[in-house]
């Protein structure tokens, strides 16, 4: 019990230190912003550049880019599989017929199929949070 507690004791200061860290001021700061006077897009000869003029169309990475229909795809494919196990999980369960051990089977089936789908919808709105925000 005592290691227990001197481990959580450890674990909470290490994150308390952790929370008085200042981030960089800079980080905040996008370069390529063409609002801002200072960015790098406002200078002398960097206006036709590709990165300066990139509009959100881009066939990759944009709204409607490759990135994001494979993300789509790869989570509707997993979310109809993962329906298709709870599916077969809830007929194992109809027919267990009282026994402890099927019981428990399809129970956990049940579990981590809905667990899955709600990893799937976590993944799908990271990944695309993350290209949002990365692609310009």
């Amino acid at each position: 019990m005592k290691k227990l507690l001197v481990g959580l004791w450890l674990f909470v200061s290490l994150l308390s230190v952790g929370s008085f860290m200042s981030s960089s001021a800079y980080a905040a700061w996008n370069p390529f912003n063409n609002k801002n006077p200072e960015s790098v897009c406002q200078q002398k000869g960097t206006q036709d550049s590709a990165v300066c003029t990139t509009n959100g169309n881009d066939p990759i990475s944009g709204t409607n880019g490759v990135l994001i229909r494979i993300t789509r795809l790869v989570a509707t494919i997993s979310g109809v599989i993962a329906i298709l196990i709870m599916i077969t999980g809830g007929i194992m369960y109809m027919l267990s017929n009282g026994e402890a051990n099927k019981i428990t089977t399809a129970k956990n089936t049940l579990i981590y199929a809905a667990v899955g789908l709600v990893i799937i919808a976590i993944a799908q709105t990271l990944i695309v949070f993350v290209i949002n925000r990365v692609a310009p």
